[in-house]
């Protein structure tokens, strides 16, 4: 089970305010290098999905940058083949997302409770390929992350986070999108039908 974002103190303040837009032509450079290819782009081209979609990610962060181009497509492809046996793999999955996706919705939940200096940083795109559900939710885990990345950048402007805490919760975040990508390796008869994963 994930733990529980670090506590938040909230400060009297205006009521808080959404970052803005991603674009825009006069943001300030971001510093990240755009991204001309994916890794394994061949891998998920051989995939048979189980969907059938595209999704713009915009990002402003160097952990969803580089976990686009080195674990995205690999993620995807892993789980298109875990969902032809419909074993313990899926289910594993299933319940590592809802821990992620409990997380987030918590963390994010608490610094939208406090006041927020917004200010304009330059977002990168990147179109990728959904070819199964939990691609899907991945992709909604990957938005969450940079939006939690922008919202604790301008509470610390506004000094109602400090730069400490807002370390320890982009780590925890970090490693929660980690977790989904460990597990995703393993192969589908390394797990047990309730989701356990078995020793080699």
């Amino acid at each position: 089970m994930a733990a529980t974002p670090e506590p938040i103190t909230e400060h009297d303040s205006p009521p808080p305010v959404d970052p803005p837009s991603p674009a825009s032509n006069d943001a300030v450079v971001s510093g990240l290098k755009p991204i001309s290819r994916f890794s394994s782009d061949g891998r998920i081209g051989r995939t048979i999905p189980e969907t059938s979609a595209v999704a713009t990610i915009s990002y402003c962060s160097v952990f969803v940058r580089d976990f686009l181009q080195r674990d995205y497509n690999f993620c995807s492809t892993k789980f298109s083949v875990a969902s032809v046996r419909r074993g313990g793999k899926i289910r594993a999955l299933d319940e590592c997302f809802r821990n992620a996706e409990q997380w987030y919705s918590s963390a994010i939940d608490r610094i939208s409770a406090i006041n927020r200096r917004p200010f304009e940083i330059a977002f990168d795109e990147q179109v990728v390929e959904i070819t199964h559900p939990l691609s899907g939710r991945l992709v909604r885990l990957l938005n969450q992350h940079d939006r939690l990345f922008a919202y604790t950048l301008f509470a610390i402007r506004a000094r109602t986070l400090q730069s400490g805490q807002r370390e320890t919760l982009m780590i925890s975040a970090g490693k929660l999108i980690g977790q989904i990508h460990a597990l995703a390796m393993p192969d589908n008869d390394r797990f047990a039908p309730d989701g356990t994963l078995l020793p080699e």
